[in-house]
């Protein structure tokens, strides 16, 4: 269920269109504090490419920022999920914010077609995956086309869009029923927030609630 990270974007906009003016105005050029404390990216990744990852891992933690806060009477909650999921779907989110309740970190590294032992799992479109390495350390490959992919093959992702390339108006994100989902999945965030519910030690945790929201520093 909460693998259906397409899902997670439209989660967001749900909450954050009605949000006081300016919260996301004020914030998205500065980089989530939770990026350095929870995620090491490893050295393979280029310097662009380590760019781009914490441009995506800043729009994950904003998202699940908003959507821990989710109400079973949202309508964002009885769209997409279950009555029976009204508290596993705010634990995930809270896991993602907390390092799976005890602020733990994991790596991202990147896939490039010099090392063929996992260049092979980026064949077909796929944008990333979890793998545990040699000590048993769970991490996130992001495969080349998470950062060229404008034009996915057909039943894939895109992660051409970051929360800043629209504003929060009728105009860009805030648009008006009826919502056609594919407006809301092209962002590099969507990816990151899938491969996370992967890694054991964060999925542990949102299995175990209730627990206390994540709140962001001032």
């Amino acid at each position: 269920m909460i693998q259906n990270s397409f899902f997670f974007l439209s989660l967001f906009v749900a909450s954050i269109c009605s949000a006081p003016p300016g919260y996301i105005g004020s914030r998205e050029s500065v980089q989530h504090p939770l990026v350095d404390q929870l995620v090491t990216i490893e050295p393979e990744c280029k310097a662009a490419e380590q760019k781009s990852i914490r441009h995506a891992l800043s729009d994950a933690y904003e998202i699940a920022e908003v959507a821990q806060h989710i109400q079973k009477t949202d309508p964002a909650f009885s769209n997409y999920f279950v009555k029976g999921d009204k508290k596993f779907v705010p634990a995930m989110f809270e896991s993602f914010l907390s390092g799976g309740g005890s602020h733990k970190k994991f790596p991202i590294t990147c896939v490039h077609a010099s090392s063929p032992e996992n260049h092979k799992f980026c064949l077909g479109g796929n944008l990333a995956f979890v793998e545990a390495d040699k000590d048993g350390v769970e991490k996130i490959f992001l495969c080349p086309q998470f950062f060229s992919n404008p034009a996915p093959p057909p039943g894939y992702g895109t992660t051409a869009l970051t929360l800043s390339s629209k504003k929060f108006t009728a105009q860009g994100w805030c648009t008006p029923p009826p919502h056609i989902l594919g407006h809301y999945t092209s962002l590099g965030a969507h990816t990151i927030l899938h491969e996370m519910t992967h890694i054991t030690f964060i999925a542990t945790h949102a299995l175990n609630p209730p627990r206390l929201p994540y709140v962001h520093p001032p």
